[in-house]
């Protein structure tokens, strides 16, 4: 995936987001960093668990957080013998 994605748009990765809005100009998202450094962009790809992902965007978009936060998660093993 990064491979095909990275010559079109920017990737970070290893960066702790506190918190995700929509950008008060109207275009994109905001993102504001565990540093209280912020940037905007076009388009964003959550990749986290769905109740860190309501934490993220609980003050801008609080009814998507409500609905993240009722999506069960069940735990799996996978034992491989031989």
């Amino acid at each position: 995936l990064v491979a095909r994605v990275t010559p079109r748009c920017q990737i970070r990765i290893g960066c702790s987001v506190t918190r995700l809005t929509a950008d008060p100009g109207g275009v994109g998202y905001r993102l504001t960093l565990v540093d209280g450094s912020a940037a905007t962009f076009d388009q964003v790809l959550v990749t986290t668990p769905t109740h860190r992902a309501a934490r993220l965007v609980e003050a801008s978009a609080p009814r998507l957080a409500a609905a993240l936060r009722t999506i069960e998660y069940a735990s799996s093993v996978i034992v491989v013998k031989g």
